[in-house]
């Protein structure tokens, strides 16, 4: 008596739940976190078909036969996350069957607990699911089936089970007693074919159509089984594979003529397509498919010039007109493969009118290894025709078959006249052809025999040649194929070996040729004479021997040339200083070294008398140099100093360092006010230096453009950029070998701060638009009026370039901290200006010069050039008039500030620009300039103060 509970529960905690879900509409299952179900509702139990005892303890996999473990895990941890899972699935009925479901999975807290609770929409009741698909396959005469890759089980509904042998009453069967069932009532390649088809389900979801021949009991009749499917794929695995079985509806006719036709075409090797004149494919046979990678179903949707390589409309109107005309064509044609692969055809293509509508019949063959062979063959041909080296074949009686093309032009005899020749008229051994039958004799026995000898040509001298002789068959006939090499160069190689080995032999230096195990393979008669040894004691012998003092594995290391010196140990225990040069040298794979050894030791002799000698001079170089020193401290101390003008005690400090730092390479770094003269003390240490004789290059970073100042210091190639119509140097380039002095250095932009930081560095560079790195030895002079620390800390200046730059740094005082220099200076400008204005000055006023001395000069000595200059052009009687060329600027400046409230509109313009350019440290443009400051554009300040008639010297 069958008792059905109405629902169970398991664990006490779900006891509130109790009744609660039966009568719902939705089956209703709690499952906790390994899967075991442990609540089930009447819903779930009537239609999944199970006793309550059944599911009690159950895993949630009897029930979805989809599921693992793993798959479970990971489910859990998506609902632990908050999510809520839906999808359609498929459930497992009691007896078997598969049923439609849409599950809502969601974790549910009880009592501190958690379960993912699953509710169930069954998308069609049991029985009716079984009805509908017992009447489907009863009338379309179709057996579904479906095979669970998990359970390992075949699922069965329709009458073929029986036409298997297998029994009706069953539809679930184990997957190992259907597969013997297909292997007794199918042919090899059938079996085969079907097994080929479900692996690549598994591995690669694709769908698939097959047509087999199954055979009754008495394997005299048969049917055929027309099969498709499709993969069922959960994440990155196939868990089912389902499909369809229908027997052929023709299956009554197999012996007749249509089934056995239609047989042949699919199963033929060759291809056969059915093509119709809008191009679509009305039919393609298995050997096509197969071939062309597609499966049936994919090829029909397919047109003809999808698959045929260059049959474009032009050319497929032109095909049909033809084939209209002709009836039958034949010819190459290339299809094209699923992946884009080429496979070469020899189609016979075939007009044919079926039920008023026109068709293409093609039958082709797969000509690849053809040509393939084909194309091997004219290679074959092509490389013995251009060969260099020389082929005939000959007969056994001596006559020429056939020559290459190198044997004629080599020998000078065209074709016509080789065929004309015997090999005995061309090979000069008469010793040879004497046996010639011996000969021949004994290449039949080894096949193959080599002969060194001298070949006759048409007009020339005998060539030395070696021939090899390989004796052949070619349908049926014996030849002899001789290759001929020209063995001239080995002659002339041979008589060059012989005079090498002679010039090594006589030469005065030791040589040895040594292996990769550090093994003696050669050694001239020098080697012999000087250590003391007779010919045979070395060979194969160390070197280790005769220098123990080398490191060899250290030296033979390091894989190239070099060159040191070491002691060697004659037979006999005496030692002689030596000079080693070193060499490798690979032939045929292995390594050697070759080492040229020479007898220093008269020139150590030599060596230590010169060492004498030259500590002698080094002491007097050194008393020289202290004394050079003293007197060119006291050159220094003079006031002219390279055109500097001082008497100040703290200026000649400043000199001092000039000194000191000239005759080294380090960077120098002059700050200083505008004005002091910075120019003057970087021309000083280029003097100084060394490099006097060499380029001194100078660049204002302040007075470029900023979007030249790459190309000015670095150049550019031809076409770099707009305008760039010839390669052109840049100022590093120039200054090779030579000084290059940096002027406001503060000014220049970041992006290039980089790359001047890798020059001095590195001392490489590559122009603008150039990929050539290259390399300049350049002593640089940096010179700036800002301070660069403040501007590190800003970030409007590299530090690691402010730290390379600031190897010596040299500080020009201003003017203020030098009065005493003013009266030179003024007597130097004084004479500079009287030469270039024609006066001569003979008075100048102490009581001037004090009053200047009072002065701050914030233009330090420009100002006072200036100044200077304005007093010569006032000048008269002689009298420097410095107190008028002073109270000149001073009144101007008076004058403007009295007139300064009551400025018109442009006067106001013309003083607002000039501060903004003072300001900008003379800069026009770019992003440190005064346009930038009065935001205006570059273009338009430089009209105003074209406008405004703002010259240069009104800002300076």
């Amino acid at each position: 008596m069958d008792i059905r509970p109405t629902s169970f529960v398991v664990d006490p905690a779900l006891k509130v739940f109790d009744g609660t879900f039966n009568g719902l509409v939705n089956g209703v299952l709690f499952v906790d976190e390994n899967g075991e179900i442990i609540l089930a509702n009447d819903t779930a139990l009537e239609y999944l078909g199970y006793l309550a005892q059944d599911l009690s303890n159950a895993l949630i996999f009897t029930v979805n036969p989809h599921l693992t473990l793993l798959s479970w895990k990971k489910i859990w941890k998506s609902l632990k996350s908050g999510d809520l899972i839906v999808e359609d699935t498929e459930f497992m009925h009691a007896e078997g069957g598969l049923m439609p479901v849409q599950v809502s999975t969601r974790l549910q807290e009880v009592n501190g607990h958690n379960w993912a609770m699953i509710s169930i929409e069954f998308l069609l009741a049991s029985k009716r699911f079984f009805d509908l698909l017992s009447a489907t396959t009863d009338t379309a005469k179709i057996c579904s089936w479906e095979l669970d890759l998990i359970n390992k089980e075949l699922l069965l509904f329709g009458d073929v089970s029986s036409l298997l042998g297998l029994p009706n009453e069953q539809y679930m069967f184990e997957v190992s007693r259907v597969r013997k069932t297909f292997e007794d009532h199918l042919s090899e390649n059938d079996f085969k074919k079907l097994q080929e088809v479900a692996k690549a389900l598994i591995e690669e979801k694709v769908e698939f159509f097959e047509e087999v021949v199954i055979f009754n009991r008495s394997e005299k009749d048969f049917d055929r089984l027309q099969i498709n499917g499709r993969a069922f794929r959960r994440e990155s695995y196939t868990c089912k594979i389902y499909g369809t079985i229908r027997i052929s509806l023709d299956s009554g006719e197999n012996t007749g003529d249509h089934y056995l036709s239609k047989f042949t075409l699919d199963h033929l090797s060759e291809f056969v397509f059915w093509v119709k004149k809008d191009a679509s494919i009305a039919y393609a046979n298995r050997a096509v498919c197969e071939r062309l990678g597609y499966t049936r179903k994919e090829i029909l949707k397919l047109t003809s010039h999808e698959i045929i390589r260059g049959l474009d409309k032009q050319a497929r109107e032109v095909f049909w007109k033809k084939l209209r005309k002709e009836k039958h064509i034949e010819g190459r044609f290339e299809l094209i493969t699923q992946s884009g692969k080429t496979v070469p055809i020899l189609a016979s293509n075939n007009y044919l009118v079926y039920e008023g509508e026109e068709y293409n019949c093609a039958f082709a063959r797969d000509v690849t290894a053809q040509e393939r062979e084909t194309d091997q063959l004219k290679l074959t041909q092509f490389s013995i025709e251009n060969s260099h080296e020389m082929i005939v074949w000959i007969q056994l009686d001596g006559s020429i078959y056939y020559a290459n093309s190198a044997f004629n032009e080599k020998t000078g005899y065209d074709k016509e006249e080789v065929q004309e020749l015997n090999v005995m008229d061309l090979i000069n051994d008469d010793e040879f052809w004497a046996y010639q039958e011996n000969n021949w004799t004994k290449l039949k026995e080894l096949k193959e025999f080599d002969l060194e000898t001298t070949l006759s040509l048409k007009e020339q001298k005998p060539l030395h040649v070696y021939c090899t002789f390989n004796l052949l068959e070619y349908k049926d006939k014996e030849f002899i194929c001789v290759h001929i090499r020209d063995w001239s160069k080995k002659k002339k190689r041979d008589r060059q070996l012989f005079l090498s080995q002679n010039a090594l032999d006589s030469a005065q230096d030791m040589i040895f040729w040594i292996d990769q195990n550090q093994k003696i393979t050669y050694k001239n008669e020098a080697v012999l004479e000087k250590l003391g040894y007779k010919r045979g004691e070395l060979k194969g012998k160390d070197l280790k021997k005769i220098y123990p003092e080398i490191d060899l594995k250290e030296v033979l290391a390091k894989d190239g040339h070099d060159q040191f010196e070491s002691k060697a140990h004659t037979k006999t225990g005496k030692i002689i200083p030596v000079e080693v040069s070193l060499s490798p040298a690979k032939f045929k794979g292995d390594k050697f070294h070759c080492l040229i050894v020479r007898d220093i030791s008269e020139h150590k002799q030599s060596q230590q008398k010169l060492e004498k000698s030259k500590n002698k001079i080094e002491e007097l170089s050194l008393k020289l140099k202290d004394e050079n020193i003293l007197l060119r401290e006291e050159i220094y101390s003079n006031y002219n100093f390279n055109n500097i003008i001082t008497q100040d005690e703290n200026y000649r400090n400043v000199l001092g360092q000039i000194a000191q730092v000239a005759d080294s390479n380090a960077t120098v770094l002059i700050q200083g006010e505008t004005g002091t003269g910075k120019e003057l003390l970087a021309r000083a240490i280029y003097s100084l230096s060394d490099r006097e004789d060499r380029p001194f290059i100078k660049v204002n970073c302040a007075a470029l453009p900023e979007n030249l100042i790459e190309s000015e210091l670095f150049g550019h190639e031809k076409g770099a950029f707009t305008g760039a119509i010839q390669q052109k140097k840049g100022r590093f380039e120039l200054a090779d070998k030579g000084t290059i002095f940096l002027d406001e250095i503060g000014e220049l932009p970041l992006d290039l701060q980089a790359k001047l930081l890798r020059v001095l560095q590195e001392g490489e560079f590559e122009r603008l638009g150039g990929t050539t790195t290259l390399q300049v030895d350049v002593r640089i002079v940096a010179a700036t009026n800002r301070n660069l620390e403040e501007m590190v800390e800003k970030g409007t200046f590299r530090e690691d370039l402010f730290y390379r730059l600031n190897v010596f740094p040299i500080e020009n005082p201003p003017l203020r901290d030098r009065k005493g220099d003013i009266p030179l200076l003024i007597k130097h400008f004084t004479r500079k200006y009287g030469k270039r204005m024609g006066k001569k000055i003979s008075k100048i006023s102490q009581g001037d010069i004090t009053e200047l001395q009072k002065y701050s000069f914030p233009g330090n000595i420009r100002e006072l050039e200036n100044m200077v200059e304005r007093a010569m052009i006032l000048a008269k009687d002689g009298v420097l008039n410095l107190k008028a060329s002073f109270d000149l600027v001073r009144g101007s400046h008076m004058k403007g500030k009295e007139k300064k409230d009551f400025l018109s509109f442009e006067e106001m313009q013309r003083e607002h620009i000039i501060e903004a350019l003072k300001k900008c440290n003379m800069r026009i443009t770019g992003p440190k300039g005064a346009a930038r400051l009065l935001q205006l554009n570059d273009r338009t300040l430089m009209s105003k103060m074209r406008k405004l008639d703002i010259k240069r010297e009104d800002y300076i």
